[in-house]
């Protein structure tokens, strides 16, 4: 029989396959138009919305995946559908006419004055984007993955492709302007980098939900305030800790500007330090892909082992497993992110703030360390605790962001949130176990500290080979990384082998 944490990686690789072939492409083609033909000043403004487009995500979708993936089982997938359709599109308009209605006061309080209008188009993303989360949702429970990563490929070509098109034919542009001002007068479109790439945004949105319609086929709405009640209540918990990590993630950088002495700007504007600084979060993205990939593939495992007596040992396997490719990624993507960044970023982004990405990575893995710790709490039916302990990491990174970007900028950003990552971790440890205790393996969490400790000298290790040209020089330190974890899975099968746990 197949060892059970066989099958989480190969589901783990699906779904990384698909996230990164499709996601991946977008963001560095994007990555690159935006770093090309934005400033960092543009880009800095781009970064902030970008992050009230992310919690307002969150707000929008009330964590109705968790709700449809529980429910749908038992009250079957067109009405679960058609519930959750029902209710988010109603909260959606609601919540998007306030943004609309209140955009004057939120552009003056977030000190945007003068963009105002990208509230406007925020306003009309986020509903987009809702009903397309739905469809997808609708398409992971039932599996079927290749319409899912069909329909993302298509969202995220259309992006690109209007991005391109709106960044380098201002004529583009302009006649997209003229038809807003035409239909929506209150919008002034300014002919610059920054409403082209919202304006891509929106359209592509609205491009792709033509795509979604066979979908809908059968839905009507419904309000069955019982049902609703129930999903709420279920949802909440995920709700409010999914909220807790989205503001524990943005909050440094939307603080950013407010907080950043005059002192470190070194003659740039506050808005281009913010822009460089978004630029070099959007590269440590990609380990949030790899974690949302193991919990999608994680999420429908995780139950259907609990019944059995060896779970507890299976799920210790799961973190060594975890650790172990964490940290292997951690390593390349270390050794390897300079040369990556210079070959893609122009000079105004590629020489700034490079030395605290493999930092940044690092947190992700942290916060991918604390969702395995979560499991105690989704076994044990006590996920409120993920909710409090989610809350007590954004309190504790705000608090740190306040006190430590006026003193060490944008190296506050990294204390306060790596900080704050770990302490999250060691509270669903501490307080899991008395729950549901699970036997980790101490090996794994030593090879993460030894893999830390050599962060901040792994990218200088190229440099210091002086007698190799640089090629051969990265091709011999990832040759050597490579065989040095190859080993260690050596101690990794043997563990599988002498502590099978067969589980029909």
């Amino acid at each position: 029989m197949q060892h059970p944490l066989k099958t989480v990686a190969k589901e783990t690789i699906l779904y990384s396959f698909g996230s990164f072939a499709l996601r991946g492409c977008s963001y560095l083609i994007n990555l690159w138009l935006h770093a090309t033909r934005l400033s960092p000043s543009a880009y800095g403004v781009i970064t902030e919305f970008y992050g009230y487009l992310a919690l307002g995500q969150v707000l929008y979708f009330l964590a109705m995946d968790m709700a449809y993936c529980r429910f749908a089982p038992t009250l079957g997938q067109q009405y679960t559908f058609n519930i959750v359709t029902t209710l988010l599109t109603l909260t959606g308009l609601l919540l998007s006419l306030t943004i609309w209605m209140a955009a004057p006061q939120i552009a003056q309080i977030t000190g945007h004055l003068m963009h105002i209008r990208y509230f406007y188009y925020v306003a009309l993303l986020l509903p987009l984007d809702t009903l397309l989360s739905i469809v997808h949702t609708r398409l992971r429970t039932t599996h079927k993955m290749s319409q899912l990563l069909l329909l993302k490929f298509i969202q995220v070509l259309a992006f690109a492709g209007l991005s391109f098109m709106l960044l380098y034919f201002p004529m583009g542009l302009a006649a997209v302007a003229r038809t807003i001002s035409t239909y929506l007068p209150f919008i002034t479109v300014q002919l610059n980098p920054e409403d082209a790439i919202f304006i891509a945004n929106l359209l592509a949105s609205i491009l792709t939900l033509p795509f979604t319609f066979p979908y809908f086929k059968g839905f009507r709405w419904i309000w069955h305030g019982h049902t609703i009640q129930r999903m709420v209540r279920y949802a909440t918990p995920a709700l409010l800790s999914t909220l807790f990590l989205r503001l524990h993630d943005q909050l440094p950088v939307l603080l950013f500007r407010s907080l950043l002495p005059s002192a470190f700007c070194n003659g740039d504007t506050k808005e281009a330090i913010v822009g460089k600084l978004g630029m070099t979060y959007k590269w440590a993205t990609c380990f949030a892909w790899g974690i949302q990939a193991f919990k999608y593939a994680v999420e429908p495992f995780l139950f259907k082992q609990t019944k059995h007596n060896n779970s507890p040992k299976l799920y210790s396997q799961l973190m060594y497993l975890y650790l172990y490719t964490a940290c292997l990624a951690l390593s390349l993507f270390s050794l390897n992110i300079k040369w990556i960044i210079q070959v893609f970023l122009p000079s105004a982004y590629s020489h700034h703030f490079i030395e605290v990405l493999p930092y940044l990575a690092f947190i992700h893995v942290c916060l991918g360390i604390f969702y395995n710790f979560t499991i105690s709490f989704k076994v044990s039916n006590q996920t409120f605790y993920i909710a409090w302990i989610t809350a007590g990491g954004s309190l504790i990174a705000w608090v740190l962001v306040c006190l430590l970007i006026p003193r060490f900028g944008h190296w506050g950003c990294i204390y306060a949130t790596m900080s704050s990552s770990i302490a999250m971790a060691l509270s669903a440890y501490c307080i899991g176990q008395s729950y549901y205790p699970i036997p980790y393996y101490k090996k794994g969490f030593i090879l993460l500290v030894l893999t830390f400790l050599i962060l901040a000298s792994y990218p200088l290790w190229s440099e210091k080979l002086i007698s190799l040209q640089p090629g051969f020089a990265y091709l011999f330190l990832n040759t050597i990384t490579i065989g040095l974890f190859y080993a260690i899975s050596k101690s990794l099968k043997k563990m599988l082998a002498d502590q099978a746990v067969c589980l029909s």
